[in-house]
């Protein structure tokens, strides 16, 4: 009895697996290669979004930056006239005006850089300034607000498509003021569609 079932298990261990056994290997290996791909997946859109926050920021803190040194052009004159016409962006704020506010005091605008002849401005995916919509993959948009005679509000905006790409949506510039979709970012729509960060300053007058 003992030399017969010798036998059997001698000429299965000679036939190898079954299909059935063979079918079950295979679905785990599906289940654990399935888990392992959507892991990775998340991963890489975690990374990618991680990394569009921290350019997102480092554009805003630049433009915070530009503006505080915009403000160092911000004085008062012994005759009491105001130099702020001598600001880049600043320029904004008609400081002869206060408390008066009137466009663009207050409102949202795409700024201008240096060195792109007066162009309103997005940034690529490096964070560089671009004019060109298609290489935009970020945009900026500034409000300024005079608080005091000698205090100016400085908030910065940067938005980017949730889903990347360039700047240009259904053949319209998402970052100009015109002709774009400057003036739906406040809705639901928007917040479904753009990223966005915020950064707030104050610009004191550079008085002696």
């Amino acid at each position: 009895m003992s030399k017969r079932l010798a036998q059997k298990r001698s000429l299965r261990a000679r036939l190898g697996y079954t299909v059935v056994e063979v079918m079950m290997a295979l679905s785990v290996l599906s289940i654990g290669a399935t888990g392992v791909i959507a892991m990775q997946k998340t991963t890489l859109i975690g990374n990618v979004n991680a990394r569009n926050l921290a350019t997102a920021n480092a554009i805003a803190t630049g433009w915070i930056e530009r503006l505080r040194v915009d403000g160092l052009r911000w004085s008062q004159q012994p005759n009491g006239l105001s130099t702020i016409s001598s600001t880049a962006w600043l320029s904004a704020v008609n400081d002869g005006d206060y408390p008066t506010v009137s466009s663009p005091e207050g409102t949202w605008f795409v700024p201008t850089a240096n060195g792109l002849a007066g162009v309103e401005v997005g940034a690529d995916v490096r964070g560089m300034d671009v004019a060109a919509a298609a290489d935009q993959g970020f945009c900026t948009a500034i409000r300024l607000t005079q608080l005091l005679p000698n205090l100016i509000r400085a908030e910065v905006r940067v938005y980017w498509l949730r889903n990347s790409g360039g700047g240009v949506i259904g053949g319209g510039d998402m970052c100009k003021t015109t002709g774009s979709y400057q003036d739906d970012l406040d809705t639901p729509l928007a917040r479904q569609r753009y990223h966005f960060v915020y950064l707030t300053s104050s610009i004191l007058r550079n008085d002696q």
